[in-house]
C-alpha cells in the first residue's frame, strides 16, 4: 500500500468528503456510519485494507470523490474493495438498483463481500436503534415501504450466510441475519 495508506489518513479522507452529510434521522454526522463499518472490519481481524476500504466505502456513492483519488493514496486492492461496495448505477429505480447489486454480489469475489456485509450491518444496528426510538414509522423515510427493505436486506442476508459461511466474516454474515429478522419482525405484524 502506498504511504499515506494508513487508517488515519482514511478517516481525514472520509471526514473530508462527508462533512455536512447527515444520516437519515437528520441528527446524526454520516461519517460515524463509514467510521463504524470500518470498526466492524478491523475487530474481525482483516488486513488493514479491508478496514480503509469500510472507512471509505460511500465516498465514491455519496460524495464527490474520484477514484483516481483513492487508489493513488490507498492503492488499488482498497479502490477494488470499495468499487464492489458501490451501487454502479444510482440514478436508478431502487428496485432496479437493489437486484443489481444483488446480482454483483452473487459474483463477487469472497473477499469484495467483507465491506458490503459490514456496511449492511451497521445500517441494521441503525435501523435497530430508530424502530426503538420511532416504531415501524422508521421506515417511512426511506425510497422504498417496509415490505420492500425487508426483501432486499432479507436477501442480502441469504447471500452473505451463503457466500462467507467459511471466511473470516462469516459472524458478520450470522449477526447480520440476525438482527434482520429483529427489525423486521413488525412488518409482517402490519
Amino acid at each position: 500500500m502506498p504511504d499515506g495508506g494508513s487508517i488515519h489518513a482514511a478517516i481525514d479522507f472520509a471526514v473530508s468528503f462527508h462533512r455536512g452529510q447527515l444520516r437519515k434521522d437528520r441528527r446524526t454526522p454520516y461519517i460515524l456510519h463509514p467510521l463504524n463499518v470500518g470498526r466492524l472490519l478491523l475487530e474481525s481481524d482483516l488486513p488493514e485494507e479491508y478496514a480503509i476500504a469500510g472507512i471509505l466505502h460511500d465516498t465514491l456513492e455519496d460524495t464527490d470523490a474520484a477514484p483516481g483519488d483513492i487508489e493513488e493514496l490507498f492503492g488499488a486492492e482498497v479502490l477494488a474493495l470499495v468499487l464492489a461496495a458501490s451501487e454502479k448505477d444510482r440514478a436508478a429505480p431502487w428496485k432496479d438498483r437493489k437486484l443489481a447489486t444483488l446480482h454483483e454480489l452473487s459474483l463477487a469475489e469472497t473477499r469484495c463481500l467483507y465491506v458490503p456485509c459490514a456496511d449492511k450491518l451497521d445500517n441494521m444496528y441503525t435501523s435497530q436503534n430508530q424502530i426503538h426510538l420511532h416504531g415501524m414509522s422508521f421506515w417511512m423515510r426511506f425510497g422504498a415501504p417496509a415490505g420492500e427493505q425487508m426483501w432486499y436486506y432479507s436477501s442480502l442476508a441469504d447471500l452473505f450466510l451463503r457466500r462467507l459461511g467459511d471466511s473470516p466474516c462469516r459472524h458478520l454474515a450470522r449477526e447480520l441475519a440476525r438482527v434482520v429478522r429483529i427489525n423486521f419482525a413488525g412488518v409482517l405484524d402490519e
